[in-house]
């Protein structure tokens, strides 16, 4: 198939409201939605929370360090 692509900051949003997460983990995914040539949004999936910049915690040394997921148009 080649209808796969990176979700939005709003389709992760609808993912993790509407418990459409099977087979995500708990951790950050990345979005396509860009802030600047750098930065783009974020998604905790342990607890929700969107990010603009992925938290520094003990467990990601790495600011880039999140998943990513591709989907299909749902």
């Amino acid at each position: 198939k080649t209808d796969w692509y990176l979700p939005s900051q709003l389709e992760l949003d609808e993912l993790f409201k509407y418990n459409n997460r099977q087979g995500f983990r708990k951790a950050y995914y990345w979005s396509s939605t860009e802030i600047s040539n750098a930065d783009v949004h974020y998604r905790n999936f342990r607890t929700g929370q969107s990010y603009k910049l992925l938290p520094k915690q003990s467990n990601y040394k790495n600011q880039n360090k999140a998943r990513v997921r591709a989907i299909r148009k749902f």
